[in-house]
């Protein structure tokens, strides 16, 4: 199952990477978000790289929505939940 784990991870990851270029930011990021819980249901965890890599996207993803989402989306709405994402524990297992 550590495979199931690495393919999550790179989803995530790849997701969050896709609202960095400003592709459907808020879709993405939703998306990613839901990969990630939808993986601690069931799986083991996933390396500490992987862990990093995805926290990295998430930092980088922060910057990218407050300037790719319009101005209806709240930047102190994005800040709380982006903090939320850095806070959580993206062990995913």
């Amino acid at each position: 199952m550590p495979e199931v784990a690495t393919e999550k991870a790179a989803s995530a990851t790849h997701l969050v990477e896709q609202a960095v270029r400003g592709d459907y930011p808020a879709w993405a990021l939703s998306s990613a978000m839901q990969v990630v819980a939808n993986h601690y249901r069931a799986s083991p965890r996933i390396s500490e790289s992987q862990r990093e890599d995805l926290l990295l996207a998430v930092v980088r993803a922060q910057f990218a929505a407050i300037q790719h989402l319009s101005r209806s989306y709240s930047r102190d709405q994005i800040a709380a939940g982006m903090q939320s994402a850095r806070k959580s524990d993206f062990s995913m297992g």
